[in-house]
């Protein structure tokens, strides 16, 4: 039986309220029975999201007590703890006729299981009894004494407690030896319950030398956790067939805390293959395991005597750039990973190549639809010596190049119209498979300034965190097919597929103007400071294959402005940085974009315009009228058709046609919605929720997977040289690009918007878009605030700004530069 409570509106913290009963039908509850909590936030296009979920024993109401009073801590899809919590009332009411309180079991004198009480006599004569049978058994062997202490240990875990109870399972691997088969990259796999971690990968080894220690943290009662069977698993990581596995060891957790102290150290396993129980051992594998309760004191895993440690592989990461002099070949050997739902695949190596063509075909077998909504991306350089290094990542959205089509309800309703023009877009309200491109995919991660040392913004690369700096391009086609799972996993690209691809490749030239108005709260006063602008490698002073352009300011030392602050005295003669740039044209692709900008900024502001009068307290007549005005406005802009692409010119791909189809039918859908909103409308809050609703999947439609355009990167500088290590590059903004681009048919839109990774307090920095929309003028004037990169910024703190910028930026065709000088 399901029941739900009603939807609470716009919180974090809800409060409900509200009384679900469910009928037994006159049977009484069971220790055995449980009611599922689920939390979702209720979402009025697609499913509802999973907030939390968690599973309540009854068994706490069925006994003697009929009332419980829980605060549970829900827990993720994947069982996981989250932040949320949920207090609870419950009352059970028996049926007449039903049990007493449900009998406690006795409880045996059990010193090692947590959680567990006291036996009783009998309990107690019975254990006197095995130990007398162990005694008398001690001359038959030790066969006598282990048949014994099995059925003690069984009589055990029989009576464990079943109270849930804070554990930490702690297992740290330290190494292997003697691993089966030759040139194995072995990577050691954990899973207790159903949690899983790994170590890193070790290249080349049959002996590879892990010291890597993982934390297990559960919220169970002894009698299940105990029950739960770690699985220590070592594969060949090179592999990506069924026999990657080398060998496994399993244990429950139960055998681990029956041990002294609660743990195994340095522990040497031996590794089987259950597939091939007759090809022997494996391999050996060295692991310590403990398992904690609150309040015990963790044990210190210490390397056993003659164990030996690996050589830190960090020290030849400054030794391989020695080799590297000017005029050679580029020290990069690049390839690529693709990621998906659990399964990976990769492209060749390209060697000594910054530039590699791989005209590769790779095939992924999964099933659609999936719960991954990503696509993970990672360049790559593989390295001899050391571990493969993080060039960039990219994420590909796939609700952003996917469609899940319309409701069945919205279909029969659709039919029901009779209109032919839908009839002919039937295949499209069915949805369509993830597709995309030939496009470009941009690469963003750390620096690049050399250093002898580890990249300190290495997580960049990685994905964690936004990307500071340009890192290269990839031109990828997606697309996905029904039936069977691919027989082969990759295959080159045939001669004819090159020819259709290279009409996507044709590029116009570009020009980037920035006017840098302003530098204040400059933080740095010892140094001269400077700002470098650049799109891609272009406006780079790092980069050698660009000719130099005209995309710093001058280095100037910072004036105190008599108060608290710093800025750089510019004043009348403003910098103005010019980058001229070659990329693909995809003006076209943009200007469906720019107008959706453009009628979400105005619905955006008529809605708090209508929103700031019912907080006033103005008359209901001047409300209504304002919400008529707002709905007239929404259905005139969803009535303007968006523009058309030129076949002959522009090169669409599949995405566009069905991205374009699906933006129009969203309109239309928008604009008859709205219609009746405004006819049958009597309350004003429900109306300005549908509204709201609207301007959701506006915004939904405002994104382009397909923006190849790099974005634009501002650094702020302070030394005399840039060429300097990284704590001298202090800070960079990154501006997206995608509203920028200039055409004479495109309505204007804000040039650009700040990407930061910064707290909500400084969200009062960014004032509001200084631009026209209905122009051909499509500059705009932006304040934004430099922020640090990666996760430097949580240790400076939101209050330390490193310098706030007022800048007017204008990006389009070379061919229409001229529209800047309008707008100065």
């Amino acid at each position: 039986t399901k029941k739900k409570t009603e939807v609470q509106k716009d919180t974090l913290d809800p409060t409900f309220n509200e009384k679900l009963e469910f009928d037994l039908g006159g049977k009484a509850l069971s220790s055995s029975d449980s009611i599922e909590i689920v939390v979702k936030d209720s979402e009025k296009i697609g499913k509802d999201r999973l907030v939390g979920k968690y599973t309540f024993s009854l068994s706490a109401v069925a006994g003697k007590n009929k009332s419980a009073n829980p605060t549970i801590k829900l827990q993720d899809k994947s069982g996981r703890p989250t932040t949320g919590e949920l207090v609870l009332q419950i009352n059970y009411s028996p049926p007449p006729g039903a049990e007493g309180p449900i009998k406690a079991k006795k409880a045996a004198d059990v010193s090692s299981a947590p959680g567990a009480g006291d036996g009783d006599d009998g309990d107690d004569e019975e254990d006197e009894e095995e130990e007398e049978e162990l005694e008398e058994g001690g001359d038959a062997g030790g066969a006598g004494r282990s048949i014994g202490s099995m059925k003690k240990k069984k009589k055990r875990r029989s009576q464990l407690s079943k109270k849930p109870q804070d554990f930490q399972v702690r297992i740290k691997i330290w190494q292997a030896r003697q691993l089966g088969g030759g040139n194995v990259h072995p990577v050691c796999k954990v899973t207790v319950s159903n949690q899983t971690k790994m170590t890193r990968v070790k290249k080349s080894t049959n002996s590879p030398y892990w010291d890597e220690v993982f934390f297990f943290n559960f919220n169970a009662s002894p009698a299940e956790l105990f029950d739960e069977v770690v699985n220590l698993e070592v594969f060949n990581s090179k592999k990506l067939r069924s026999d990657a596995l080398i060998g496994n060891f399993q244990l429950d957790v139960g055998t681990i805390y029956e041990e002294d102290d609660h743990c195994f150290l340095n522990k040497w396993l031996l590794l089987t293959n259950a597939d091939d129980a007759q090809a022997g051992p494996k391999g050996y594998l060295q692991a310590s395991m403990s398992v904690l309760t609150t309040g015990e004191d963790a044990p210190v895993f210490k390397k056993s005597r003659g164990m030996t440690c690996s050589l830190d592989p960090a020290f030849f990461e400054g030794v391989k750039k020695l080799f590297g002099a000017d005029k050679q070949k580029e020290l990069v050997d690049p390839f690529m990973v693709i990621d998906f739902a659990g399964q990976q695949i990769e492209t060749e190596v390209k060697q000594c190549n910054d530039h590699p063509d791989w005209n590769m075909i790779l095939r992924l077998g999964i099933r659609f639809p999936s719960m991954c909504e990503r696509i993970k991306l990672q360049m790559m350089d593989w390295d001899r010596l050391t571990g493969n290094d993080y060039i960039g990542t990219a994420f590909i959205d796939l609700p952003a190049i996917s469609s899940p089509g319309q409701e069945e309800d919205e279909e029969e309703e659709d039919e029901a119209e009779g209109d032919n023009e839908e009839e002919e877009e039937g295949d499209l309200a069915s949805g369509f498979l993830p597709t995309f491109g030939p496009c470009f995919v941009n690469f963003y991660g750390s620096t690049r300034e050399f250093s002898d040392l580890p990249d300190s913004f290495e997580d960049l690369n990685k994905g964690k965190g936004e990307g500071v700096a340009y890192r290269g391009r990839v031109l990828l086609s997606i697309e996905s097919k029904l039936g069977e799972h691919p027989e082969t996993s990759m295959e080159p690209i045939s001669e004819e597929d090159l020819l259709r691809v290279s009409k996507y490749l044709r590029r116009r030239k570009f020009r980037l103007y920035c006017a840098m108005l302003d530098a204040l709260m400059v933080s740095e006063t010892d140094d001269p400071v400077e700002f470098e602008v650049s799109i891609g490698n272009y406006g780079n002073k790092l980069d050698d294959g660009c000719i130099p352009q005209p995309s710093a300011t001058q280095p100037t030392n910072a004036v105190h402005d008599g108060c608290q602050y710093h800025f750089l005295p510019w004043g009348e003669n403003k910098p103005l940085l010019i980058i001229n740039s070659d990329w693909e044209d995809i003006t076209w692709r943009l200007e469906s974009l720019n107008i959706l900008f453009s009628r979400i900024r105005r619905l955006e502001s008529n809605l708090s315009r209508v929103k700031l009068t019912m907080k006033a307290g103005a008359p209901t007549a001047e409300i209504a009228a304002q919400l008529i005005g707002m709905i007239d406005s929404l259905i005139m802009d969803c009535n303007k058709p968006l523009p058309v692409a030129d076949t002959t010119k522009d090169k669409l791909n599949d995405l566009d046609r069905k991205k374009y189809q699906m933006r129009c039918n969203a309109l239309i859908a928008i604009s008859a919605e709205a219609t009746k909103l405004r006819e049958h409308a009597t309350d004003v809050q429900e109306a300005i929720d549908e509204v709201e609703g609207y301007l959701n999947v506006l915004k939904s439609l405002a994104v382009e997977p397909q923006n190849s355009m790099p974005d634009v990167i501002i650094w702020m500088i302070s030394g005399a040289n840039v060429c300097l290590p990284q704590d001298q590059l202090m800070t960079s903004c990154s501006l997206q690009k995608t509203p920028m681009l200039a055409a004479s048919s495109v309505a204007g839109s804000p040039a650009s918007f700040s990407r930061r990774t910064v707290t909500d307090s400084l969200d009062s920095c960014l004032p509001a878009w200084t631009v026209s929309t209905e122009s051909d003028d499509i500059e705009a004037l932006e304040a934004s605030d430099i922020v640090v990169p990666g996760q430097m910024w949580a240790n400076i703190g939101a209050r330390k700004i490193p310098a706030f910028i007022r800048v007017k930026m204008w990006l389009g065709l070379e061919a229409e530069s001229e529209n800047f000088q309008r707008g100065l």
